[in-house]
């Protein structure tokens, strides 16, 4: 069979002394992959989801994972304060078998070509933007100060609240500007929805429908009264909307907002910012 002949041909480029050293081996590596995929099934079976950090992606890609009966999982390279854009080995290997990739990842032009090439549907979380930064100085302050978006050291909790409050603002405000530009750019492409993760707290049956509708076009089937999947969809952990604005100081808000002032073309409603659209 043509799979065979395939598994052959990798055997012989996989111990060729011609192919052992350089880039030629992955060359040949990708494309005996890329075979066997269109080989085995043409759909990918691969539902990404990107989210900013601190906005109930994790509750969401293990819901998704019971609904299809998929593996939850991810398609990075490597986890150690790398950004998680997509690893195309990783794509090829997991191609067809059904995983739930949770990612936090930009629409960066790489990522883009694999979600069009592989045809991944992608599903993209954001949330008020306030509110992520205190959630994000919550999570720093009492689990870890490693994030894949910015560098961060010890030192940090050697500074006062304010000031602690100043370098989560700082870091990671222009993350969440161009995660949030780059994916409302692809959006429009049809392979991409947005989802705010206030419509997943206060309005989980429509939201949680329109996510179902979405991935049924990429041809995959919700198991939606399985019991398994409801007793899933009561883990969400719930944040306190508008914490943010009641935390934050007016100066660290205006900093925030100081961001996006170059940027009108885009509408930031989604992520809480309305004052700079009229700046």
């Amino acid at each position: 069979s043509m799979k065979q002949h395939l598994e052959l041909l990798y055997k012989i480029i996989l111990h060729s002394k011609e192919y052992i050293l350089g880039s030629n081996r992955l060359k040949w590596y990708l494309l005996y992959r890329r075979y066997l995929i269109f080989a085995r099934n043409r759909n990918s079976k691969i539902v990404l989801i990107s989210s900013v950090p601190k906005t109930g992606s994790t509750y969401l890609s293990k819901l998704l994972a019971k609904s299809l009966g998929f593996k939850y999982s991810s398609l990075v390279s490597n986890f150690n304060q790398i950004e998680h854009d997509l690893y195309e080995p990783g794509i090829i290997d997991n191609f067809g078998k059904g995983i739930i990739a949770h990612q936090h990842m930009r629409a960066a032009d790489v990522n883009v070509e694999f979600i069009l090439k592989y045809k991944i549907p992608t599903i993209v979380l954001i949330r008020n933007i306030y509110d992520t930064i205190v959630s994000i100085y919550d999570h720093t302050h009492n689990e870890t100060f490693l994030w894949p978006m910015c560098h961060l050291n010890s030192q940090f909790f050697t500074k006062t609240t304010e000031e602690k409050y100043d370098i989560i603002i700082d870091s990671f405000t222009p993350w969440i500007l161009n995660f949030y530009n780059s994916w409302q750019d692809f959006a429009t492409q049809g392979q991409a929805i947005i989802i705010k993760y206030e419509s997943l707290i206060n309005n989980k049956a429509n939201t949680l429908k329109e996510i179902y509708f979405f991935l049924n076009k990429f041809g995959l089937e919700i198991k939606i009264n399985d019991p398994e999947v409801s007793k899933e969809e009561s883990r969400l952990n719930k944040g306190i909307e508008g914490r943010g604005l009641n935390t934050l100081t007016e100066k660290q808000i205006e900093r925030i907002n100081s961001f996006f002032i170059n940027f009108r073309e885009y509408n930031y409603e989604s992520l809480g910012i309305t004052k700079v659209l009229n700046v």
